[in-house]
């Protein structure tokens, strides 16, 4: 009786029901790889800075003191674990105070995953050997270094706090209180503008000012043209220099710069002080000139290839007791 055999096709020794299979995993695989390559967004390292009313010169802390997290490099959503194991937070500046003492590690994490870490030391007050001297400020007051006597000067303290008082030594009528003081000073010399905050003398900072006399007119010579004598101009009012515009208009503005349609100077009916008004912008404190050189035309990478210009999310003006925009808050991505 002969044996029924089945016929079956091969290819180096293989089923073609086999080889089929291993082709359709291996396109399948590609796929796959090829998927994940596309889908792949950069990764952009967050970088941040930790500011505090008292300055440290390391990594170490008080307990219960308030710590500001700012980013500074990036515009993703950024997510803060603060390894003490309190709730986690978003946003690109957050606070946060350490109630316990220890060794704990900052994680700053953005929607693509990309993770930044700092190790940092929480350690009782005693144990820092906290100074009572003031605090030497450094961008913490904005205003100016040089004025004459009779001119008005403007200070803001960048500072966020519930209480300010502004004073200058040995000039006890010269209080002010409010985020924003404006000082006119009686005579030339060097003052020493401060600021203490929330009525605690560790909390405070200082910016020195020079006023200068302005010029003393030369005496007449005979037979020779009066001298030109310097005038000390007073500062306009800013109802009448400036024009009001809404917070949401100026942002619209801001994106016709980033479009190079409008440049700082398009502004300066809208700022007191013009090109030099302070501009506080992803952690960075610069003039409106610099900002506006800054954002024009600039662009951002939007996946692995191509880039497109950047987005004005918000804009806030801070104003004066005078009713001047002297800060402006900007957030863009």
């Amino acid at each position: 009786m002969a044996a029924n055999r089945a016929f079956t096709r091969q290819l180096f020794g293989l089923d073609y029901r086999v080889i089929r299979v291993m082709l359709a995993i291996i396109i399948l695989s590609i796929g796959l790889v090829s998927y994940r390559l596309l889908d792949k967004k950069e990764c952009t390292p967050v970088r941040f800075i930790i500011k505090t009313i008292t300055p440290h010169t390391d990594s170490s802390y008080s307990a219960g003191e308030s710590l500001s997290f700012i980013a500074t490099s990036t515009g993703n959503e950024i997510t803060w674990d603060f390894g003490d194991n309190s709730e986690k937070i978003t946003g690109q500046y957050v606070s946060h105070k350490y109630l316990s003492t220890g060794s704990f590690t900052v994680t700053a994490t953005t929607g693509t995953s990309c993770e930044t870490a700092l190790k940092i030391l929480v350690q009782l007050p005693s144990e820092l050997n906290k100074s009572n001297e003031p605090v030497t400020a450094g961008e913490e007051i904005i205003g100016p270094l040089l004025t004459q006597p009779g001119v008005a000067a403007n200070f803001t303290c960048m500072v966020s706090a519930d209480s300010y008082e502004w004073s200058i030594p040995n000039y006890p009528k010269m209080i002010r209180t409010g985020s924003t003081a404006k000082f006119v000073f009686p005579s030339a010399g060097k003052f020493m503008v401060q600021v203490t905050l929330d009525n605690d003398r560790t909390k405070r900072y200082t910016k020195e000012i020079t006023v200068e006399a302005p010029e003393t007119p030369k005496p007449l010579v005979p037979g020779n043209i009066k001298p030109l004598v310097p005038e000390v101009q007073p500062l306009p009012d800013p109802k009448t220099f400036s024009v009001k515009v809404t917070d949401a208009v100026f942002a619209e503005y801001l994106g016709q710069v980033v479009d190079k349609k409008m440049a700082a100077p398009d502004f300066d009916k809208y700022l007191c002080y013009k090109g030099e008004t302070k501009v506080v912008s992803n952690g960075d404190v610069m003039t409106f000139n610099a900002f506006c050189e800054e954002i024009s035309g600039k662009k951002r990478r939007k996946f692995i290839i191509g880039k497109t210009k950047i987005k004005i999310n918000s804009a806030i003006l801070r104003r004066d007791n005078d009713g001047c925009v002297n800060i402006i808050e900007v957030k863009y991505r």
